[in-house]
């Protein structure tokens, strides 16, 4: 899973913004959320505008796979898996999700 995340109130929820500049945060998990949180569209997203200061930490992750010592994006890997035979299939066994270091 990649993309930018922050810690409120004691839980993790993925960290966006809006055209008007607002810091979001967003989360599937009903059960961390409360009354304040919205969703929108009525899909199981649901959202809330924080103010920076509400925010414990805040860090980027970004997932990537491991190719015979390369790093590549994982969107490559699924391309490469998608054209290989099934006797070729040696990246299940090389892929390998992390985590960058936290900003």
């Amino acid at each position: 899973m990649s993309g930018e995340f922050c810690i409120y109130n004691g839980n993790e929820y993925e960290l966006n913004g809006d055209n008007d500049r607002n810091l979001i945060i967003i989360t599937t998990n009903r059960a961390i959320i409360d009354a304040t949180f919205v969703d929108e569209y009525n899909s199981g997203v649901y959202s809330k505008i924080i103010s920076p200061n509400e925010i414990k930490e805040a860090y980027e992750c970004q997932t990537y796979g491991i190719i015979k010592s390369i790093k590549v994006n994982v969107e490559f890997v699924s391309s490469i898996k998608s054209k290989l035979r099934p006797k070729e299939d040696f990246i299940d066994g090389l892929v390998r999700m992390r985590y960058l270091d936290r900003i």
